[in-house]
């Protein structure tokens, strides 16, 4: 890295963010993407350009004990990690490791028998260490894609069901007994859930095609934005979820729980305390450490603004929307709540900002979610709301460039943040 070293009490940070210094290491080229970082405890991290998806993790000397356990499972299962010493710190190691080792993961993973070969030849989708593994395996109508997560699942399959049958669309779970070949006998079902497979691309990557579709016969992103907006106030309109990890409704004086409650703060917000979050990227970058805790207060202040209120998806963007020949379906409502309905526009808005730093799809978005909203009571999108809702979404996402190891990462912090006090001016 060019720049000065990110904790001098952890050095193996340092080489996971530079590719260069990684790829020297391990002999091939390598790099980091997807950091999770404890300062002055440990960075992990998935490492790609290997064989298959891996993870790399790095940790201080008091934690040499997470180490061993992993080198026993390693032994126990016959498995080799890839183990570097860093140059500058003698003593300290980086390893490697197949997600089957994942220090959070792995018990999970072994009872769903997808890295075994008993669920045939897969497809990782995604993986992040040390919280999650998405993978596609079997043929034709059998495809399913499974997901399993360090911590409990909370999306219900009887949820999915009730938003499925009030004209929501989304996908439904399927049953481990109808799947007994896919899911073999033991796993954890709080940590492993299925769906079929749906599609053949999502809202952003055709939006990222930046092509002219209806030449080319492909669906027009603008239009499906639309249609994705009128089935979101149709899912805002829903009541909270009272099965076994129920959500609740606000208090009484707070609104009620249908589709017109106001709330004078919002009940569920998918991101870390604003001042936490603040707090940890004043840590990387210490010039902007004041300017990060005042946009974190201001933002503070302008969401305890009254609201709508409503069943909220949580973490809704374009790359959640499911595109095929049969429609469109929403996916990942890990974070569904009940609060206001304004963040699952935001966010939208937000991630779109920062994908194509454009806004094509949250107008037409805007433009089906009031259609969808028709005549009720409170129907329409306060613009005030919806800009302070993105500045928060974009301030979740601050420490990005960060985590995906980006070479210019403090700049594009500092851009970021510049981004978002132009929203709160």
């Amino acid at each position: 890295m060019a720049d000065s070293v990110v904790d001098p009490a952890l050095p193996a940070l340092d080489v996971v963010m530079d590719p260069e210094r990684l790829s020297s290491l391990f002999g091939r080229p390598v790099a980091a993407a997807h950091v999770r970082y404890k300062p002055g405890v440990s960075v992990v991290a998935r490492l790609s350009g290997s064989d298959g998806p891996a993870w790399i993790a790095g940790y201080s000397r008091s934690q040499d004990s997470k180490l061993a356990k992993t080198f026993k499972r390693a032994e126990q299962q016959g498995v080799q990690l890839e183990a570097v010493e860093l140059p500058e710190a003698p003593g300290q190691l980086l390893v490697s490791g197949p997600p089957a080792l994942d220090g959070k993961l792995h018990r999970a993973l072994a009872g769903t028998g997808l890295l075994s070969g008993r669920a045939g030849e897969i497809d990782v989708l995604n993986y992040n260490p040390h919280r999650r593994l998405v993978a596609a395996f079997g043929q034709g109508e059998q495809r399913r894609v499974a997901k399993v997560t360090a911590g409990p699942a909370r999306v219900h399959a009887d949820m999915l069901r009730r938003l499925q049958g009030a004209g929501v669309p989304v996908l439904e779970q399927q049953s481990p007994r109808d799947e007994a070949d896919a899911r073999p006998d033991g796993a954890d079902a709080q940590h492993a859930v299925y769906y079929p497979w749906f599609g053949h691309t999502d809202l952003q990557r055709l939006h990222q095609q930046d092509q002219d579709t209806s030449e080319q016969g492909q669906p027009d992103p603008r239009a499906l934005a639309a249609e994705a907006g009128r089935f979101l106030a149709l899912l805002h309109t829903q009541p909270p979820w009272a099965g076994p990890d129920p959500v609740q409704p606000p208090k009484a004086g707070h609104g009620g729980t249908g589709a017109d409650p106001r709330v004078p703060a919002p009940g569920h917000v998918a991101m870390p305390g604003l001042q936490k979050l603040a707090a940890n990227t004043g840590q990387l970058v210490p010039a902007a450490a004041e300017r990060l805790h005042h946009a974190a207060e201001l933002l503070t202040v302008r969401l305890r603004r009254p609201g709508r209120a409503g069943f909220v998806h949580g973490d809704f963007s374009a790359d959640q929307i499911l595109v095929g020949s049969e429609g469109l379906r929403i996916i990942d409502l890990d974070r569904f709540g009940y609060g206001a309905v304004a963040a699952d526009l935001g966010c939208f808005a937000a991630v779109e900002l920062l994908d194509t730093g454009t806004k094509t799809l949250t107008e037409a978005l805007l433009k089906g979610y009031q259609e969808g909203q028709g005549g009720r009571f409170g129907a329409g999108v306060d613009a005030d709301e919806l800009n302070v809702w993105t500045a928060c979404h974009l301030f979740s996402r601050i420490l990005e460039p960060f985590r995906a190891c980006e070479p210019d990462w403090r700049q594009l912090i500092l851009d970021r943040l510049a981004q978002i006090e132009g929203r709160l001016a």
